[in-house]
């Protein structure tokens, strides 16, 4: 518990014989991935199985830093024996402006060293950076995810198999050519209708938003709705901003801390037992 307004923290010595005089805490403040300050506390004299309200006397001037989060270390003999993230403010996406671009055409746009393409279906097909492809495969829907264990209990796969496929059923009903881009819906078998927008933004940003709407009542569980692709083979890094830096997802990722990571393609591989879904970052 926390009271970011009063710079207040709630602490529990879990400890059922031993108070928290011999421990130090270790905050660490960051803004935008950075670290932008260290604070150490070594008052921490709680007794067992205790709470007490912690009043971090520099808040005031920590947060004029714009501090984005809070790492709390709890530190004994050198050994880090607890841990906790506080998010102050979530961390936001560029917010860029409409650009005007050099060429749109029904199939292409282009903007200095960018240039996107559709294909007949209506699907981003390519991508290019001075002249280099990004895309290994076209932007596509994805209504389905690999299953997991827990799935076959709820016989997922049954259930819910008009998604597995609806993707094959997709008809673009509808393209038109926007200043900056395009807007495009599809219809599937009276299922549901797609609504997407392609806008170029910023400086090089491609900016995608996707409505689902549904044409019948009681559709089954959706176990995905998102967008997919391939990424060419040549890109092996990858830099994100969420939770990590291991795998985790929303039912299980109070332990993987929000953050700024740059990985390989090949860390974001689990190797577990049974082939399954692996990998996810929440944030």
């Amino acid at each position: 518990m926390h009271d970011l307004n009063k710079g207040e923290f709630e602490i529990f010595n879990e400890y059922f014989f031993k108070n928290l005089s011999d421990v130090e805490m270790v905050i660490t403040a960051f803004d935008q991935g950075k670290k932008v300050g260290v604070y150490r506390n070594t008052s921490l004299r709680i007794s067992p199985q205790q709470r007490k309200i912690w009043q971090w006397d520099q808040w005031e001037k920590v947060k004029r830093k714009g501090v984005q989060w809070l790492n709390f270390d709890v530190v004994s003999a050198g050994n880090v024996i607890a841990q906790e993230q506080v998010v102050v403010q979530f961390p936001m996406a560029f917010q860029a402006t409409q650009m005007k671009v050099d060429h749109l055409s029904e199939q292409e746009l282009s903007k200095d060293r960018l240039k996107l393409s559709l294909n007949e279906k209506g699907q981003i097909a390519s991508i290019t950076f001075d002249g280099k492809a990004l895309l290994a495969q076209p932007l596509t829907f994805n209504f389905w995810r690999r299953t997991i264990d827990n799935d076959y209990g709820y016989q997922l796969d049954q259930h819910s198999k008009i998604w597995k496929d609806l993707q094959n059923n997709l008809v673009l009903t509808q393209q038109i050519q926007l200043e900056n881009g395009w807007r495009l819906s599809w219809h599937a078998d009276g299922v549901c209708q797609i609504d997407q927008s392609i806008i170029l933004v910023g400086d090089q940003q491609i900016k995608i938003s996707t409505q689902f709407l549904p044409l019948q009542k009681d559709l089954p569980l959706m176990p995905r709705f998102g967008l997919k692709t391939a990424i060419n083979k040549d890109f092996s890094k990858v830099k994100y901003i969420g939770r990590g830096p291991y795998e985790n997802y929303i039912d299980r990722n109070s332990g993987a801390f929000l953050g700024h990571y740059e990985q390989s393609v090949a860390e974001f591989y689990v190797p577990y037992v049974r082939p399954q879904e692996y990998g996810h970052r929440t944030v």
